[in-house]
């Protein structure tokens, strides 16, 4: 199991540099912030956790709960999985 500070640099270093993904093997676009992303898509907040070994490993929230609403997104929010919601095992 990696350390929580490994793991917190790797997330913060990959939220930075996120890549759609092209329909050409082995060339992504262009890099995006996760900032970027939540402002292109009017998205306004986001719950992320990274689970090792069946534990959560870190987590983090971005952004506020609703654009109406201006609370903070913690960790512990819970959002309604969409379609793009993926479980990776």
């Amino acid at each position: 199991m990696m350390n929580k500070s490994s793991i917190h640099d790797r997330a913060m270093k990959a939220l930075h540099d996120l890549r759609p993904e092209t329909p050409f093997p082995l060339r992504n676009g262009p890099p995006s912030s996760l900032d970027d992303l939540m402002y292109r898509h009017a998205t306004p907040g986001v719950s992320i956790a990274i689970v090792d070994h069946c534990q959560v490993a870190w987590e983090c929230g971005f952004g506020v709960r609703s654009a109406d609403r201006q609370d903070e997104v913690r960790a512990s929010a819970l959002f309604q999985a969409g379609s793009i919601s993926k479980a990776v095992f």
